[in-house]
């Protein structure tokens, strides 16, 4: 749960790209919808019996959430910034 709270904090200082439509965005924005069904995937393992199929997928899907957002969001930042020419300069 701890970890849950961290996500809260770092999320802000982690999305650090100028660009603010989702639209524009468009790695960011395939990454949202997974992101999102990732969540209702978590919403309904949490639900189940804590059994062998159900409980495995949670322990995945609960990874892939603390992937995506410490992993995945600064490495999207990171190639957005670069395609529009707003990364390292030469």
């Amino acid at each position: 749960m701890g970890l849950s709270l961290l996500v809260l904090i770092v999320l802000p200082l982690v999305e650090y790209s100028p660009l603010q439509c989702i639209y524009v965005r468009i790695y960011f924005y395939f990454w949202f919808w997974f992101f999102v069904t990732n969540l209702v995937v978590i919403s309904w393992l949490g639900a189940q019996v804590a059994q062998d199929p159900f409980y495995i997928f949670s322990k995945i899907s609960v990874l892939n959430f603390f992937v995506d957002i410490f992993i995945i969001v600064p490495f999207i930042n990171k190639i957005e910034m670069e395609t529009i020419g707003l990364g390292v300069q030469d």
